[in-house]
Formats: C-alpha cells, structure tokens, sequence
C-alpha cells in the first residue's frame, strides 16, 4: 500500500510504504529492500483475523488519504485461480522460487474495506491478475472457422 497525506506525485514518491503479506522465508530479502526504502513489513499470516497492523499504522502516522496497489498474487492460487501460479500446461516446477500468496480472497476484502473507513482511499491499482481461462478460450475461438482471422 502506497500512502500519502496529500494526492501529489510528489507525496506519493515521499510517502511512506507499508507492505502486507510477504513470506516469511523471503522476508529477509525483501526486508533489506524495504530499509532502503524506510518501510514497514506485516507478513499476510497477521492480517488472516485483523486489520489492526495496518489500522495501527495508518492512526500512528496519522494517513488521511490512501493510494492502494493491490497485487493480487497476495492471494493463495488454490482459493483464487487468476494469478501468476496457476497458470495452466506450466511445468510443475514453474516459479518455485517465487513466494506464493497465502490470503484468502475475503481476508483481502476485510482489510481494504477496514482501511477504506479509516482514510479516504484516492486510488487503486490491481496487478498481476491473469485471466488464465479467458486467455484460453480467446486462443481457442481465434480457431474457430468465421472467428478466426
């Protein structure tokens, strides 16, 4: 989540970054990111039952307007089908070293909604949605005779 007190570009390149969700056996990784960048980390597991690590953060640096980039590889690929990883006739092995989401769809719905009543939500990005069956079935209909061309 990208946070600013005012809806500038500016604001947004200065504002603080609070990041949810990230794995545990990459947070170290990423963690060494997010320093250089002065963030805040909440792995997924501590929003599963509440929103409070973000609620917190979002009273304590007193946020009044919220820029949300949600990517939607946060969630666990066998609760929600269109990510990365469930990519269809990809190799098992396929992105194994890349963490994968671990929240449920509603968990991600309750933690917006409970932000959103907290601040004014002035954007929202969603990222890495792959509609892997609208894919498929626009690839096999370009087959078809009066369709195809």
């Amino acid at each position: 989540m990208t946070c600013g007190r005012r809806w500038t570009i500016s604001a947004l390149i200065r504002a603080k970054v609070h990041r949810r969700g990230i794995a545990r056996r990459h947070a170290t990784r990423s963690r060494r990111g997010l320093l250089l960048l002065r963030t805040q980390a909440v792995q997924g597991r501590n929003l599963a039952d509440t929103s409070s690590p973000v609620l917190d953060w979002v009273a304590n640096e007193g946020i009044t307007h919220l820029a949300i980039h949600f990517d939607v590889d946060v969630l666990d690929p066998a609760k929600f089908g269109p990510v990365l990883f469930n990519e269809p006739d990809a190799p098992a092995d396929a992105l194994a070293d890349v963490p994968r989401g671990r929240m449920a769809p509603d968990q991600v719905v309750r933690l917006l909604q409970d932000v959103a009543a907290a601040c004014d939500v002035v954007g929202l990005a969603i990222a890495e949605y792959v509609p892997w069956e609208a894919i498929r079935t626009r690839n096999m209909l370009r087959k078809l005779p009066l369709l195809a061309g």
